[in-house]
């Protein structure tokens, strides 16, 4: 009776990668596998690598290493190896989509948050001093990606003969998932800032109307000359002042001027 089909695949990727381990590009691989991952969690998507997908992380290095032979390894042949990586090629494609359209779904909800929070603060404000938060088209920011995601066709290389395989399939299918990723990324964090910037800005306007206003020193001349009104001559002419203003008053004098000093 064979054994499972599990079971035989994590027995290739076994043997797979005892071919290999020795050799750096595979090291690396593994390195790209963790931040591939790490990358994910921090998306809030966190699932299991499958088999195929890190057995699709070791193809580039035997593809582009030719003089591998496997003799005296578990491997059966060259052949046999590069098989499995038409498959890892295929799942890897798969998989890494289904990750692009969760995580899309999880950068939607985390920039909804943001948006109805900065909502939230700004409504606490006065209404005349509330700053004006644009509206929020989520479906319209996420297309770009959306699209990127949607053109990548994970069955064209399904018929794939090992002579066929390159290491540029690999590369090219990491680039275009790459790029999807750091426009998400990206896309989370200019958006969290835009509204934070909005919020912050609304605050400081809050702050700068409720601060108490400091009376301005009004500016005194005389006989064109300006006089600080802080000085003691300043000061005696303010008194002058406002003893004029007081007889203005007092007695309906018109003017605003005495004895040649003006107030402004």
């Amino acid at each position: 009776m064979s054994a499972p089909r599990f079971v035989m695949i994590r027995i290739v990727m076994i043997r797979i990668w005892q071919c290999v381990s020795a050799d750096e590009a595979t090291a690396q691989a593994h390195t790209q596998l963790e931040a591939f991952r790490v990358e994910m969690k921090e998306l809030g998507y966190e699932q299991r690598i499958k088999d195929h997908v890190k057995i699709g992380a070791y193809c580039p290095a035997m593809i582009a290493d030719s003089a591998l032979t496997f003799l005296g390894t578990p491997c059966e042949d060259r052949d046999h190896a590069l098989e499995e990586c038409i498959k890892g090629l295929s799942e890897t494609c798969k998989f890494e989509k289904k990750a692009m359209e969760k995580m899309m779904e999880t950068v939607k909800k985390s920039i909804k948050k943001a948006y109805e929070d900065a909502k939230k603060e700004i409504n606490n404000f006065p209404a005349f001093l509330r700053p004006e938060l644009p509206r929020l088209n989520i479906d319209a920011l996420l297309k770009p990606i959306k699209d990127i995601v949607k053109q990548i066709d994970c069955n064209k290389n399904s018929k794939l003969q090992v002579p066929e395989l390159t290491v540029d399939l690999f590369t090219n299918m990491k680039s275009e998932f790459q790029g999807g990723l750091a426009m998400l990324k990206s896309l989370r964090t200019d958006q969290a800032s835009q509204f934070e910037t909005i919020v912050q800005n609304g605050q400081l306007q809050v702050n700068d109307h409720n601060s108490p206003q400091q009376p301005q020193q009004p500016s005194l001349t005389f006989q064109g000359h300006t006089i600080n009104p802080d000085s003691a001559i300043g000061q005696d002419m303010l008194r002058q002042l406002e003893e004029a203003k007081r007889l203005e008053e007092q007695f309906s004098i018109g003017g605003g001027n005495i004895a040649g000093i003006n107030l402004r």
